[in-house]
């Protein structure tokens, strides 16, 4: 079984990514940009 830091780490890189993603866009234009919703949801 892997060590519960592990999966801590993997979802902390990925939160990162998602605000790296989304840093500076509105939610309008979130809304309406498909492939950044594809990239986000793909970290969670």
């Amino acid at each position: 079984m892997k060590d519960d830091s592990i999966y801590l780490e993997h979802i902390e890189t990925n939160l990162k990514r998602i605000v790296l993603y989304a840093s500076g866009i509105s939610k309008e234009d979130f809304l309406k940009n498909i492939q950044l919703q594809d990239a986000c949801i793909r970290q969670i």
